[in-house]
């Protein structure tokens, strides 16, 4: 991770080349599945943290992202709807570059849960309990990215486990706080 930092921070041409070959493979790596996303507004004090990767996973429901292994090296990507509508315009196949998460999009997870219709975005299950409907999180799906050096906010790494204190309570809010926003108490039933 600290050659990527430097690679980031720098202007030296052949540090400069360590992301940018990093980017590439990770690039070519990546298949053509739509990109989960959130809203900077929505995680701007996730982000501002110190501990901003394992709060920003706690946030997003990302239960996945674990270090039970040890540390895991992430990245903050950030860049526009305007860029993903521009790269989407060159794919004949994109009829709609953004739109809801459904069950369909990932693999089975314990976190995912629907929303309602009613909402215009998905809303992903935090790691923790949630206490009212202002506290959801936009999240939307969009076409694939090219990512490039500009859009690296910043680096860091996940260093704890992610693993839920208890499910029923946080499952459970997360409903009120769905049926809430949409105004609709016959939506889901709680565990």
């Amino acid at each position: 991770m600290a050659e990527l930092e430097q690679s980031l921070a720098s202007t030296v041409p052949a540090e400069v080349a360590t992301l940018e070959d990093f980017l590439d493979r990770w690039n070519l790596a990546r298949d053509s599945r739509p990109i989960f996303a959130a809203f900077k507004d929505e995680v701007r004090s996730e982000i501002g943290d110190a501990a901003w990767p394992d709060k920003l996973r706690d946030r997003l429901g990302l239960a996945h992202y674990s270090a039970v292994g040890g540390p895991l090296v992430v990245a903050l990507m950030e860049y526009t709807v305007e860029e993903v509508l521009m790269e989407a315009a060159r794919s004949p196949d994109i009829a709609s570059p953004f739109c809801v998460p459904t069950f369909l999009d990932s693999k089975p997870s314990s976190q995912f849960f629907p929303t309602p219709k009613e909402l215009p975005a998905g809303a992903p299950m935090a790691l923790f309990e949630i206490w009212s409907d202002e506290e959801l999180v936009a999240e939307v799906l969009h076409s694939r990215l090219t990512y490039r050096r500009h859009h690296i906010a910043k680096l860091g790494q996940i260093v704890t486990d992610g693993s839920l204190a208890e499910f029923r309570p946080i499952r459970n809010n997360h409903l009120a706080a769905l049926q809430l926003a949409a105004v609709r108490d016959d939506f889901g039933e709680e565990l």
